[in-house]
């Protein structure tokens, strides 16, 4: 094969393997990326060494400049790369216990209403929330559901109305004993 076109075949699966890791950077999976983007800085490196780049029409101080470069940039991205991966699967083959946001309990920070939301604190983090009732700052509250990043809630303690004391059902307006409208 022609020295000059297994150089630039090198150069361009270096350069695929890059993009690999940048894809293995944004994308979920490892399955694919990450070994492919090994697979290509290895591949790309031989075929650099074998490509003879200084028969090229290229200064011999600038061929082991840009040798030494490659060489860097391989080293880097395909240790990086093969660390990833490598964390990953581990990660795959024994899951931890990850955090269950549904069914939680946190504390409200604001006042949160159907009209406007507000923020809870849930382990040490502040998630933005929302309800179908109003619930003062400071009450504990229980997550019901979740989308995106915004909680949906209700109160972990039972409300009453405050003219009866009737226990409240979620979500009503109006307390079901006296009729009195409750602020939720």
């Amino acid at each position: 094969m022609d020295q000059i076109a297994l150089g630039i075949i090198a150069i361009i699966l270096i350069a695929l393997g890059v993009a690999f890791v940048f894809a293995e950077l944004e994308s979920e999976e490892v399955e694919f990326f990450g070994p492919a983007a090994i697979f290509c800085l290895i591949i790309g490196m031989v075929f650099w060494f074998l490509s003879n780049p200084t028969s090229w029409l290229i200064s011999p101080g600038w061929t082991e400049i840009i040798t030494i470069i490659i060489i860097a940039i391989v080293l880097v991205l395909g240790s990086f790369s093969a660390l990833v991966t490598y964390k990953m699967i581990k990660l795959k083959k024994n899951p931890s216990h990850v955090l269950e946001i549904v069914g939680g309990i946190g504390k409200t920070i604001d006042e949160i209403s159907r009209e406007k939301g507000g923020y809870i604190q849930f382990h040490g983090e502040y998630w933005k929330a929302r309800s179908n009732i109003t619930i003062g700052p400071g009450q504990k509250v229980k997550i019901i559901k979740k989308e995106g990043l915004i909680l949906f809630i209700e109160p972990e303690e039972d409300l009453f109305c405050p003219n009866c004391g009737t226990k409240l059902v979620f979500g009503a307006e109006f307390c079901s004993n006296c009729g009195t409208h409750v602020k939720n």
